[in-house]
C-alpha cells in the first residue's frame, strides 16, 4: 500500500467529510486541545486507510496465492493423506501468512498515520468559537475546486474497479484481469496526488487562521 504524508491525510481526510462522509455517533471524543472537525476527519480517512489494507490483502491471497491454492487443490482431490497434498497446503499457507504479515505492517502504518494526522491538527480548545466557525467557512471555500475533483474521481477510479471486477470474475489470473486492476489502482494514485496539490494550501490556510484567532474570554 502506497503510504501518504501527514498533510495528504489530513487533506483527503477533511474531502470525505466534504464529499459526504459523516463520523458516527459512537466516535470517541476528539483528544484535548484538537480541533474535533480535524480529528473526525482523521477518524474516518483511518477508516479507508484500514479497508484499503484489507482490500490488498484480499488481492494479495487471489493474484499471489491463487496457483497454489489451485495445485493445493489438485493435489488433494483424490487422497487428502498423501504427502503431495500435505506440501501443497503447507505452501498455500506459507504465501497466506505473508500476505497477512504485509497486511498486518499496513494497518500498524494506518495507526501510526492516524495519530500524526491528529496530532497536526489545530489546537483550537481555547479560541473565540465565532473566529474558529469563520476558518471552517473558509476552508470549505478554499476546498470547494479540490472537493468537485474528489467527487469526479470517484466516479471515474470506481468505473474502472467496476470494470476490473467484471474482468476478473472471468479469470482472476489473466493477464487482461492483472492490467485492469493496475489501471484503477493507477487512477486512484493520479487523484490522490492531484488531491494533495489542490488541498496543501487549505490545510495549511487553516492552520494559520485558527492559530491566529484570539483566545477565548474567561
Amino acid at each position: 500500500m502506497t503510504r501518504r504524508t501527514t498533510t495528504l491525510l489530513a487533506a483527503t481526510a477533511v474531502l470525505g467529510l466534504l464529499c459526504g462522509g459523516s463520523a458516527s455517533a459512537q466516535d470517541e471524543a476528539p483528544p484535548e486541545r484538537k480541533d474535533p472537525t480535524c480529528v473526525r476527519a482523521c477518524r474516518q480517512e483511518s477508516k479507508a486507510c484500514v479497508k484499503d489494507a484489507k482490500e490488498q490483502q484480499r488481492i494479495c491471497r487471489r493474484e499471489r496465492c491463487g496457483d497454489l491454492a489451485a495445485a493445493a487443490r489438485e493435489a488433494c482431490a483424490a487422497d487428502p493423506s498423501t504427502s503431495a497434498c500435505a506440501e501443497a497446503r503447507a505452501a498455500l499457507r506459507e504465501c497466506y501468512a505473508a500476505c497477512a504479515a504485509e497486511t498486518a505492517e499496513d494497518l500498524a502504518a494506518c495507526r501510526a498515520e492516524n495519530q500524526e494526522c491528529v496530532e497536526a491538527c489545530p489546537d483550537s480548545s481555547g479560541k473565540e468559537r465565532k473566529c474558529v466557525l469563520g476558518c471552517r467557512r473558509e476552508l470549505r471555500a478554499c476546498l470547494q475546486p479540490a472537493t468537485e475533483l474528489a467527487r469526479g474521481c470517484r466516479v471515474a477510479c470506481g468505473e474502472l474497479a467496476e470494470a476490473a471486477k467484471a474482468i476478473c470474475e472471468a479469470d482472476p489470473r489473466a493477464q487482461e484481469c492483472a492490467a485492469a486492476r493496475r489501471e484503477a489502482k493507477h487512477c486512484v494514485d493520479r487523484c490522490r496526488e492531484a488531491l494533495q496539490d489542490a488541498v496543501q494550501p487549505c490545510i495549511e490556510a487553516l492552520r494559520t487562521c485558527v492559530e491566529a484567532c484570539p483566545d477565548r474570554a474567561g
